[in-house]
């Protein structure tokens, strides 16, 4: 390329500039007319992704090239040796906060190019930019909604969850109090109920246990004071004496009743002798009685007492022991059930755990529909532009 004046490239890289989301602002347009200079600032609002300034400046530049070698005409020189002249003409130059791109181009002393296009070439470089945002934040756009696509499937499989376990945990819990009658049908309440059956029902079987021992040992010793109290009334002198009396008074009615049927005595006599009879054997029975309660008949009457209190106390504690068992037994198996099945603590658990799950979900959800609005995205915003157009000839 003939009359090719070297004008450095300058591309100041004055901030690093993490990766930003593309702006979808609309390119200024290209030119019709023929211009020989053009400048253009530019500012970026960043977004969700970042990039480089280093990364900026060359795809501004590389488009800016590629316009103005379209109109180069009439070189001998091979296409790196243009490349390099044109992009020596095109200065780009970025500084941050906020992120400015400075681009000027000139290219009123290269006499190959026709027509000269640095408005178009100018344009072309913003354009880039907005491409290369447009095209670096399409991979964190669809991770974004693919991430967001994840979360909307993973809450609906927790709100199932959730029903899910709501239902087993009411299946739970009615089986549980269908069976056991009882009104907490949680692991606790249940183990309460067992744990205060099972201690009723020692205690009713020890008191069983221990008034069955006492029925019987008053049996036995009520059975041993009688006999001994029965003998010694036996053996008591008068009444034995009163004994006699009554043999003879016995033997007296039977000879009349004897003389009454051979009509030799009237009925009244027979009457009179049973009667002497009866009065004796009162006596002789009064006696004995005597003799026998002092023998310790009076303790045998009292032992007496207390064992017909304590038969009634047995068959009321063997009733309240038998209801007990019963009763433990339907616990018993409500605690099999348990033990078998899901709690409805675990149960409950689960569903706090997934409306947990569901919230967090719902946070992240709202996060990623934020960063994806466009609000959010990467603008690329001309604010300041003009054109030299080329003179006439003369």
């Amino acid at each position: 390329m003939r009359a090719m004046v070297a004008i450095f490239l300058m591309v100041t890289l004055a901030a690093r500039v993490p990766a930003v989301a593309a702006a979808n602002a609309p390119a200024t347009g290209p030119t019709t007319r023929e211009t020989a200079r053009a400048t253009r600032r530019v500012q970026v609002t960043e977004g969700m992704v970042r990039m480089g300034s280093q990364t900026l400046a060359s795809e501004a530049q590389t488009a800016a090239v590629q316009v103005l070698k379209a109109s180069v005409t009439g070189t001998d020189n091979d296409p790196e040796s243009v490349d390099r002249g044109l992009r020596q003409r095109v200065q780009v130059v970025t500084t941050p906060d906020p992120i400015t791109v400075q681009i000027n181009i000139d290219v009123r002393d290269i006499e190959e190019m026709s027509p000269k296009r640095a408005a178009e070439a100018a344009d072309a470089a913003v354009d880039a930019i907005r491409a290369a945002y447009r095209s670096t934040e399409r991979d964190p756009v669809d991770q974004f909604q693919r991430h967001l696509e994840q979360l909307e499937r993973k809450h609906e499989e927790l709100q199932d969850l959730i029903k899910r376990a709501s239902a087993e945990q009411r299946e739970v819990t009615d089986a549980i109090r269908k069976e056991a009658g009882l009104a907490d049908a949680s692991p606790e309440g249940v183990h309460a109920i067992a744990q205060k059956l099972e201690a009723e029902y020692e205690a009713a079987q020890l008191e069983l246990k221990a008034k069955s021992a006492r029925h019987d040992a008053l049996a036995e010793a009520i059975a041993k004071l009688s006999a001994q109290a029965e003998a010694k009334g036996n053996d008591d002198p008068v009444a034995a004496e009163l004994a006699k009396v009554v043999e003879a008074r016995d033997k007296d009615v039977a000879r009349k009743q004897q003389m009454y049927g051979e009509k030799s005595v009237a009925r009244a006599e027979v009457d009179e002798a049973m009667g002497v009879a009866a009065e004796a054997r009162a006596k002789w029975l009064e006696r004995k009685m005597a003799a026998t309660a002092a023998a310790g008949g009076d303790a045998v009457a009292a032992w007496n007492k207390e064992l017909l209190s304590l038969s009634i106390d047995l068959a009321e504690l063997k009733a309240r022991a038998d209801a007990l068992e019963v009763r433990l037994q339907q616990v018993s198996h409500a605690l099999s059930a348990l033990d078998q099945r899901a709690s409805p603590q675990s149960l409950q658990q689960r569903i706090d755990d997934a409306n947990r799950q569901v919230r967090d979900v719902e946070n992240q959800m709202g996060d990623v529909e934020r960063d994806l609005r466009p609000e959010n995205r990467a603008r690329v915003t001309v604010v300041e532009s003009s054109d030299e157009a080329v003179p006439p000839k003369r």
